[in-house]
């Protein structure tokens, strides 16, 4: 039978297995919430709420600074830490909202079993939260004098004369404690039950102990017993009882130990003759040491796993005698073993009652198509027995004529009935033909029944048919023959509606059937979240990880600790708009271009911009060390505001389209099939590309900063003048911009190419809180050259151009610019370096003001100096004694204290032998390494050497587009600039407009597991099941609508 609640000995194995003890490095875990579930299972229409007596479930959640901890409760049946996903109910009960009242937020202090009985108690501090796992089970809040506050289920206990509600004591005195066995308590036991000698042994046992019929047929069949072993035999022999006790002390042994042991392994055991692995072999575990499965190392996704699941039995802390032969799957600790169990039996629950409601269905379907058929052939036999009756009458008209008249004559004569069927009776026996043919008689409705046959089908019997005595055998023939024609009417009536209706049976089963599929346990793996899912990100085209902040806090958090040497700072001077960092992995290599213009889009798209729909926004982006919350003036920063020094680069006109996607986190195993999905353009090639981040790098930024507030409620503005950046991609021209306009671009050209880099000298200092900016800046140095350079011809300026000049030149040539237009370009560059190499030459005259940070840094390494000068002055002391004694002295004092000193030749011999055992260690993993590629290779299967597995990182283990034969572990929504997504497997189009997230994630949620359904990979449809509406909305964009949606194949 399948176990289906908890005994006092999982309760205590399971106390002791609970992670929730404080320790120096783990603090106290608080009460998060509680949340109240659905008991089983749950379709997609919603469903009524519960009464707080009728819905068992409840989750409590956990958590400090550290960690995070779900205890999943069903009152009177389980306890456990759960992995898995429960969906909440959107109106918690009475009960949960009492409960939070009184404990949310609450420190636990500890959770405790009351003796040995099916009793747990979670300690809040003052408050106590008790859980009974026996007979219907309850849940009672009471405070630090067990007086109860509130309760899941109200009810009197006769035996005990306890009454269980609000305002009375709870009966701890009345649970039981923990006795060990002992020869008086089993002899006393053993007297109540003389008159019982045919009684079961292990039922006494059981009855008699606490511990539970498995760990007392343990102790039974330890002892060389079986479990039909009768009392009889212990009743008139102390000895027997001396050997039963000291067989019984093994149980006390267990308990003792699984109070002791804080790391408490699990098992489940199967049902069946063997358990069955991934890789198709049947071990069966006969022994402790042959665990046949280690759910550590296979995780339940496989369809081999599924079987494997169907076939739980039951589970234990220890392997107890009785299962020593049954094949079982090991847990590192017991509560993921009892969370395995349970949850797999939810999920079994719900496919039964899919099976049950098939069946139903089929059932239902089938009896309706039968009743059409039976009612189809009733009526095509009341077609032909009606012509066929009227075909017998027409054949013997005058004997049917002949018989209504002898009726109609006895009738005239006014004789009733039954005096006519004697009479018709004795006719008959006299021989009469005519009194022959009238065989019955229907007196109510006038009626007689004539034998009749055809003459003509002499082979056909003769049957009885029906005359109207009222009229004459013509009329009764037409008679029959309306019959007939009404009959096949309602034939063809029915056949025609027939077809509708079994269409429209058809479509309620098939529609009952999608209910039934659509049923679902409330169970879902809980999976591993990246820890930039907290906030809005995604991964551009080159696999460089965007991220950005929800609010200002979150803002404030990623400069603060997510903001890295090599990355960069992206932002817009938009209201709304959000601090955006493009994480750089290779910090001693500049982010291309590309995503960098993705990462400007992404931040315009999540600003009101997308609200106002405001397309062709500009946004701006500068390098990790631009970007400090120390403001010059010493001015307070609210959270979320930064001081950007230097020079900002701008991307301008950016479409506002987004995209929704999914993407997949493969296994560790398949993670080698999609390195270099989302490589940087051109990198393919063995070029190192140069982007704009590189040439931006070549021109000086300005001492004089600009402060930027990054908060919801402020508007960038844009004093300064604008110079077009020349495009790495295209090695494009700077062309002047003015400062109040943009020149609209022209309609040939692409997407991309409008992309233009724009870079931002400011000669102003804004401050954060609205305070005054000065508005006179110093003549730029660039205006001032370009005066000297207009005086000078063509041929002039060529003589003047060094040799990167000249080759500036003839690119700008070979794009189709005429001379004197690439001449000028060059020319402008040519000033901008100049400019710049005369600030730098300015600011490295100026002796630097030294800092706080550098103070405090030059104090912390005189202190340290000191601390050495000290060490060493001792270290001289010492020197200088050894100096002072000879070999001979050293020597002695050396064997005194027990200290051998190698020789030099040792100490070379030492060292040779651990560079070789270092080299033979290098040497065996370089052939077994080798020896795996070449195995992996001969089997088509894709290998990752050492070294390229320490280089993947988080990202690389994602994919837009997994491969049949992929083995995916879960999927992850994403929302991203659209023009990234147009290799996604799954993806749509977005753009501005009134839809709200919910209601956007329901339709892109249908529109996802309407298109998996046709996808060979079963894990890939597995991952898009449990994909819920919650991290879709979390992901999306709000204020949008649905452009198109489309399944790449």
């Amino acid at each position: 039978m399948v176990k289906s609640r908890l005994s006092s000995i999982d309760i205590l194995s399971l106390i002791t297995s609970f992670n929730i003890h404080p320790s120096p490095t783990q603090p106290h875990f608080r009460l998060a919430n509680i949340y109240s579930t659905s008991a089983v299972a749950s379709s997609s229409s919603s469903h009524q709420s519960q009464s707080p007596s009728s819905n068992r479930h409840y989750l409590l959640k956990l958590g400090h600074s550290q960690a995070k901890l779900v205890i999943n409760i069903e009152s009177g049946r389980r306890i456990h830490e759960t992995l898995y996903k429960r969906n909440k109910e959107k109106i918690p009960n009475q009960f949960c909202l009492r409960l939070r009242k009184f404990i949310k937020g609450r420190r636990l202090e500890s959770i405790n079993q009351i003796g040995l009985d099916r009793v747990i108690y979670f300690d809040f501090g003052g408050y106590f939260l008790v859980m009974e796992f026996f007979a219907k089970g309850n849940i009672i809040l009471t405070d630090e004098n067990w007086k109860i506050l509130t309760l899941l289920r109200k009810h009197d206990k006769g035996e005990e004369d306890v009454k269980y509600a609000v305002g009375e004591t709870y009966p701890v005195e009345l649970r039981k404690q923990f006795q060990p066995i002992s020869g008086e308590r089993l002899n006393e036991a053993l007297h109540e039950f003389k008159d019982q000698p045919n009684t079961n042994l292990l039922w006494f046992l059981n009855r008699y102990l606490d511990y539970g019929p498995d760990i007392v047929l343990h102790c039974l069949l330890k002892a060389g017993l079986t479990k039909k072993t009768k009392l009889a035999e212990f009743l008139e022999s102390d000895e027997k009882v001396k050997e039963l006790t000291v067989a019984l002390q093994e149980a006390d042994r267990i308990v003792l130990q699984l109070q002791e042991n804080t790391d408490q392994e699990g098992f489940i055991f199967l049902s069946g003759s063997s358990a069955t692995t991934t890789d198709g072999t049947s071990p069966v575990a006969s022994s402790l040491n042959e665990t046949p499965l280690d759910a550590e190392n296979n995780e339940i996704t496989t369809d081999i796993s599924k079987e494997l699941r169907k076939r739980y039995d039951t589970f234990h802390p220890i392997i107890f005698e009785q299962y020593k032969k049954t094949p079982y799957i090991h847990f590192k600790t017991y509560n993921r073993a009892v969370d395995e169990y349970f949850s797999a039996m939810e999920q079994q629950r719900v496919d039964n009652q899919k099976h049950t409601i098939e069946k139903t269905v089929e059932k239902r379907l089938d009896k309706i198509k039968q009743e059409q058929k039976d009612k189809v052939h009733t009526l095509e036999t009341d077609v032909e027995d009606n012509q066929h009756f009227a075909r017998l009458i027409e054949c013997n008209l005058p004997l049917v004529d002949s018989a209504i008249q002898t009726v109609s004559t006895a009738l005239s004569q006014s004789l009733p009935w039954n005096e006519i069927e004697d009479i018709i009776d004795e006719q008959r026996d006299m021989g009469d033909s005519i009194a022959d043919v009238i065989r019955k008689f229907n007196f109510n409705q006038n009626l007689i029944g004539v034998l009749l046959s055809n003459p003509l089908e002499p082979e056909i019997k003769p049957c009885i048919v029906w005359v109207d005595v009222t009229k004459s055998a013509y009329a009764n023939v037409e008679d029959y023959f309306n019959k007939k024609k009404r009959a096949n009417y309602k034939k063809e009536k029915t056949l025609s509606v027939q077809e509708k209706a079994l269409k429209i049976a058809e479509e309620k089963s098939k529609e009952r059937i999608m209910q039934a599929h659509r049923l679902k346990a409330d169970v879902t793996k809980i999976r591993k979240t990246f820890w930039f899912e907290k906030f809005n990100w995604f991964i551009t085209s080159e696999n460089y990880l965007v991220v950005s902040g929800r609010d200002a806090q979150q803002n404030e958090l990623i400069v603060r600790r997510h903001l890295r040497k090599g990355d960069i700072y992206v932002h817009a001077d938009i209201h709304g708009a959000a601090s955006c960092i493009v994480k750089n992995p290779n910090p001693s290599q500049p982010i291309p271009q590309l995503s960098i213009d993705e990462a400007c889009n992404y931040c315009v798209c999540r600003s009101k911009a997308w609200d106002a729909k405001l397309g062709g926004t500009s946004a701006w982006w500068v390098y990790d060390d631009q970007v400090s919350k120390t403001a010059p003036t010493g001015e307070y920063l609210p959270t979320g505001s930064f001081m950007v020094r230097g020079k900002k680069n701008y991307v301008a006109h950016c479409p506002l389209i987004m995209g929704f996607g999914v993407l997949f986190r493969v296994s560790d195993d398949d993670v080698k099939k999609h390195i270099g999905e989302r490589q940087v353009r051109g990198a393919g090639e063995g070029g190192d590309l140069e982007s704009p981040a590189t040439l931006t790098s070549e021109y000086t930024e300005s001492e004089l900063g600009s402060a930027v507030s990054i908060t919801d409620d402020t508007i960038f503005d844009q004093k300064s003048d604008m110079v077009q950046h020349p495009n790495s991609n295209s090695g494009g021209s700077s062309q002047a911009a003015s400062s109040g306009s943009e020149s609209a671009p022209s309609p040939d050209v692409s997407e991309d190419e409008q992309q233009q880099i724009f870079q931002q000298e400011s000669h102003t200092e804004e401050t954060v809180a609205g305070g005054t900016q000065d508005q006179d800046g110093p003549v730029s140095v660039l205006d001032k050259l370009k005066k000297e350079y207009d005086q000078m011809t063509n041929a002039e300026k060529k003589r003047t151009f060094n040799t990167k000049d000249k080759k500036k030149l003839k690119q700008l040539m070979k794009k189709g610019d005429d001379e004197s237009a690439a001449i000028q370009k060059v020319v402008v560059m040519k000033l901008e370096k100049m400019d710049i190499q005369r600030e730098r030459d300015a600011d490295n005259d100026k002796e630097p003001e030294e800092s706080q940070k550098e103070i405090a840094a030059r104090k912390k390494k005189q202190k340290q100096a000191n601390k050495r000068a000290k060490k060493t002055k001792k270290q001289k002391k010492i020197a200088s004694k050894l100096n002072e004694m000879d070999d001979e002295d050293k020597a002695r004092m050396r064997a005194l204290l027990g200290v051998h000193r190698p020789t030099v030749e040792e100490q070379k011999s030492e060292k040779a032998k651990k560079v070789e055992l270092v080299q033979q260690e290098q040497r065996r993993r370089k052939r077994e390494e080798q020896r795996l590629k070449e195995f992996f290779d001969r089997e088509n299967i894709p290998y990752m050497t050492e070294e390229e597995r320490k280089n993947v990182k988080e990202i690389d283990t994602l994919t837009a587009r997994p491969h049949k034969d992929d083995t995916i572990l879960f999927a992850v929504p994403v929302c991203a600039p659209y023009r990234i997504m147009k290799n996604y497997k799954f993806h749509f189009k977005l753009t501005p407009g009134s839809g709200k997230r919910g209601k956007i994630a329901k339709i892109l949620h249908q529109a996802i597991q309407k298109q998996c359904q046709s996808s060979e990979n079963e894990s890939e449809i597995e991952a898009l099941k449990r994909l819920s509406n919650d991290e879709m909305v979390l992901s999306l964009i709000s204020n949008a609508q649905i452009a198109s949606s489309r399944k790449k194949k």
